[in-house]
């Protein structure tokens, strides 16, 4: 209760990853990172447009946990997500 609310971030906001990076490719990440919003925008079939946003939050939510595709983001749940 006693945050102030400052403390209170959007979920995928990149400032502030949940652990640092421990690749190698760090530069990359900051690229992807750079780039993914104009991807996003750049889709030009309907299903790109609907599947675009949703692959971004996508990645981007793995950046910020630290996860790797497949299995380990596979056993997240609704209820393990604080809002």
């Amino acid at each position: 209760m006693g945050e102030s609310a400052s403390n209170h971030r959007h979920p995928l906001d990149f400032q502030h990853d949940a652990r640092p990076c421990k690749v190698r490719g760090g530069q990359q990440i900051a690229k992807l990172r750079v780039f993914m919003p104009t991807w996003e925008q750049a889709a030009r079939l309907d299903w790109d447009r609907m599947q675009r946003p949703l692959l971004c939050d996508y990645v981007q939510f793995l950046l910020v946990m630290g996860m790797r595709h497949g299995t380990e983001s596979m056993t997240v749940r609704w209820c393990d997500c604080e809002w």
